[in-house]
């Protein structure tokens, strides 16, 4: 394989040649039986489809099922959302949590509206009932959930409580998260100037607490 100097002199640009690494390790460790890092590569390659199809194989269901939703294969993303709220039990409160909701919004683009309704609405009972019950990080992650269900129904309102909740949960305690739910929260509200502003004003207060107190 040639080294990445020379690919860039041949005029192959860093990305394309990102994308190509990323195939072959994707190939690698399908070979090796390896389905889900697999998909991990596939989904750095820019191949959210295939991605989907092996998280399915490796049987995890709700990386599937966000995936497939993301491709527009709305059957497949609700089938792989029941399959992991099945198999899901009490303890896992947020990947429950996101499963129903994922459940919702392909629901939603399927044209069962009423189904969607109902379903959203256990998912944010759930969350609000079980906010004080679980440990903070599974309870951001639930609030990410909602946000990113606000993203796929276009629900601006959802996508500001379920990031504004995310980020007040985490906390200085989980800064880390929270600057990535931050990044997160400043792309899902692209256009809207004024809030854009604000989120990057906060954004810079966790990177500099970020690197003060590493």
């Amino acid at each position: 394989m040639v080294s990445l100097e020379n690919a860039l002199t041949c005029g192959i640009t860093r990305e394309t040649l990102a994308v190509e690494l990323w195939r072959r390790s994707a190939e690698s460790y399908l070979m090796a039986g390896e389905l889900g890092k697999s998909g991990e590569s596939w989904l750095k390659a820019g191949d959210k489809n295939r991605a989907a199809e092996l998280f399915f194989e490796a049987g995890e269901n709700l990386r599937a099922a966000e995936l497939f939703f993301d491709c527009n294969r709305f059957v497949e993303a609700l089938k792989n959302a029941q399959r992991c709220l099945e198999k899901s039990s009490a303890a896992d409160f947020s990947q429950r949590n996101a499963a129903q909701l994922v459940a919702a919004a392909a629901l939603s683009k399927s044209g069962d509206k009423k189904a969607a309704v109902d379903l959203l609405r256990v998912a944010r009972a759930e969350l609000v009932e079980f906010d004080a019950d679980f440990a903070p990080f599974q309870v951001a992650k639930a609030w990410e959930s909602l946000a990113r269900f606000g993203c796929r129904v276009k629900r601006p309102d959802l996508i500001r409580l379920g990031y504004e909740k995310a980020l007040a949960v985490y906390g200085s305690k989980f800064n880390l998260q929270r600057l990535r739910s931050a990044d997160e929260y400043l792309k899902a509200v692209a256009g809207d100037h004024i809030l854009e502003s604000e989120i990057k004003r906060r954004i810079a207060e966790f990177r500099h607490e970020f690197t003060t107190y590493k």
